[in-house]
């Protein structure tokens, strides 16, 4: 079965102020590149990638057509991306119909150095961060997970960021807790499906070395890097 990848990407990069105004946070650069170059690249050359489209979303269409010619990409539209009702659950839901089987779910302001594995099982990316505040965190032992967390919960030492990556192997629980979980779906993104995941399944830790460019301190730390 070929490698899916989901990489929503309709949202407006808030976060990163100004350097989104114009352009798709997907494509803000990191070492002279596209941060949606460094994450397609990190895949084997026969990946169907599925990206949510929406803030500027023609740039991404175009970018992506133009720079890979010899890759597989399907288009979802997101609408609304922005305002009331937004979301990153709908971007997942608006690719609900092409990832009908075991797949990989990556931000795409998420950057990691080591090999991607296979969504054959679920697992989740875990990082260290100097502060857990911002970031959903998840609850680790023995390599596995054994809660996801929100924003503020998670302690030093139980708890890791979690960074926005994962493989989704029992799509559809996944797909059903989506469907069913309504405006809180909508709100939590994929972790709502990966939390009904791990009340069905292991879900494992998987360690990476991450860099984060989704605000702009961390955007510039991994531009140094």
């Amino acid at each position: 079965m070929t490698l899916r990848v989901c990489i929503p990407t309709a949202g407006t990069g808030s976060r990163l102020g100004g350097l989104t105004k114009y352009v798709n946070k997907s494509l803000v650069g990191v070492a002279h590149r596209p941060i949606l170059c460094h994450i397609v690249e990190q895949f084997a050359p026969d990946t169907e990638f599925v990206i949510a489209l929406g803030h500027q979303r023609h740039l991404v269409r175009e970018f992506v057509s133009l720079a890979y010619p010899g890759r597989t990409f399907v288009f979802c539209e997101v609408d609304p991306f922005e305002g009331p009702g937004s979301g990153l659950g709908l971007s997942l839901l608006a690719c609900r119909e092409h990832l009908q089987q075991p797949f990989v779910f990556i931000s795409c302001d998420t950057l990691v150095d080591e090999p991607i594995p296979p969504p054959d099982h679920d697992w989740m990316g875990v990082a260290d961060a100097d502060d857990l505040a911002p970031y959903r965190t998840l609850e680790v032992a023995d390599g596995s997970v054994r809660a996801v967390c929100e924003k503020g919960i998670g302690r030093p030492g139980t708890h890791q960021a979690y960074i926005g990556l994962a493989g989704i192997h029992d799509h559809r629980t996944f797909w059903q807790a989506m469907v069913d979980g309504g405006p809180q779906a909508v709100a939590r993104g994929e972790a709502h499906g990966l939390a009904a995941c791990l009340a069905a399944n292991p879900v494992r830790a998987h360690r990476f070395t991450w860099h984060d460019t989704g605000n702009p301190a961390a955007l510039q730390a991994t531009r140094e890097q």
